[in-house]
């Protein structure tokens, strides 16, 4: 077996044996970030060894609800985020709207058409 699918599944079985299994838990493990960021994901490895060796039962849980709320709070910005720069965009259409909507092939002709009108005034 690989080393990501073994730690994968040690952090697996970690979680199921914790009293704190949340989403994010799985998430980890369905869509691992050493894929991406092999740099980060050596780090985490690294804090998680430490963890083990140093920290009782309690401190993980606890460790756990802490990561989780803060990724919960980390997704909820994101969707804020989003949110907003939909609504400003959204907004910035219907200003668009108002005047008409853009039309390259009118902007071509208005181009093209300015210089004869210059030549005839």
């Amino acid at each position: 077996m690989s080393n990501a699918l073994l730690s994968s599944m040690a952090f697996f079985s970690f979680a199921l044996h914790s009293a704190c299994v949340l989403p994010s838990t799985f998430l980890m493990i369905r869509f691992p970030v050493s894929r991406w960021y092999p740099e980060l994901a050596e780090q985490v490895e690294r804090a998680q060894k430490e963890l083990r060796r140093d920290m009782d039962a309690a401190g993980h849980r606890r460790l756990l609800r802490l990561l989780d709320a803060q990724n919960a709070l980390l997704a909820e910005s994101k969707l804020m985020r989003f949110t907003a720069g939909f609504k400003l965009a959204w907004g910035m259409a219907k200003e668009l709207e108002a005047d008409g909507f853009y039309s390259f092939e009118r902007e071509e002709e208005e181009h093209i058409c300015r210089p004869t009108e210059q030549v005839d005034a």
